[in-house]
């Protein structure tokens, strides 16, 4: 997986610049790939960014409020796992159907029931999860990467799109807003194709 600088680099390739040639000065280019990089997260499927995906686990031991990991995107799943027991997955919720659910006040559910919500900040997990669980897992994808050392973690499919989306800002700062347009509308409908060809995956034909 290609570096900051790596993907630095073939942008500059893409403008037909040298090294020394600004603008761009290094810095713009690091933030637009950052940037390109944080907005592909925030655009594909889940199933497109499977190396971002991260597991934390914790011990419950009954605490109400299990900590959201500090670089997570988005979460997928919530699971608990009695002690000596097999992981049972809970099903996500509104913090207000969560509440319902734990007090009783819902007559769709049951207080039996096994659901999780975000709530000022943290992971809320209904009653009977808790009751049942000894440890938690949180599975999730994780930030993209923010440093200018670190490697690239998205898939190597992406990184293309990351330069793209870089060139296309550096073409809005020179004032070819054209250029930049056709490129920044080619680079979402790549995202789109994507997130269709993912979906297929799963498709019951």
């Amino acid at each position: 997986m290609a570096t900051l600088a790596t993907l630095e680099d073939q942008v500059r390739d893409k403008l037909n610049l040298a090294a020394s040639d600004t603008p761009p000065a290094d810095a713009e280019i690091d933030n637009w790939i950052l940037d390109a990089q944080n907005e592909i997260v925030n655009l594909l499927v889940d199933d497109a960014l499977w190396p971002l995906v991260e597991y934390s686990q914790a011990n419950g031991g009954g605490n109400t409020g299990q900590t959201i990991p500090s670089n997570t995107v988005r979460i997928l799943s919530v699971a608990y796992k009695p002690s000596g027991g097999s992981v049972t997955f809970a099903q996500p919720v509104s913090p207000a159907m969560l509440d319902q659910v734990t007090d009783g006040n819902n007559s769709m559910f049951t207080t039996s029931s096994k659901y999780w919500a975000i709530k000022n900040g943290q992971i809320e997990l209904s009653s009977a999860a808790l009751d049942e669980g000894n440890s938690f897992e949180v599975q999730y994808v994780k930030s993209p990467q923010t440093t200018r050392g670190s490697e690239c973690d998205l898939p190597n499919f992406l990184e293309p799109l990351v330069v793209d989306y870089a060139v296309a800002e550096a073409k809005k700062q020179v004032e070819e807003y054209a250029d930049a347009a056709a490129i920044k509308g080619e680079f979402y409908q790549k995202i789109g194709a994507i997130n269709q060809r993912f979906t297929r995956l799963h498709k019951v034909i």
